[in-house]
């Protein structure tokens, strides 16, 4: 019994010390590809408008 107790305290232990660690890591990627998906779009968007100003009727006067 007190072999089971030790082996998940152990695991317990790390998991404590590990997890926050690997949250953050997976927290700061997922911001990162948020923020180039972001940029992407934007730029995408930005094309499609100057190409959508070319061929624009003139305004009228």
């Amino acid at each position: 019994m007190m072999i089971a107790y030790r082996e998940n305290t152990d695991f317990f232990n790390y998991n404590t010390l590990v997890l926050p660690w690997l949250s953050g890591i997976l927290l700061t990627r997922i911001k990162r590809k948020r923020i180039a998906d972001i940029r992407n779009n934007i730029e995408l968007s930005s094309d499609q408008l100057v190409l959508d100003d070319q061929f624009a009727d003139p305004p009228a006067i």
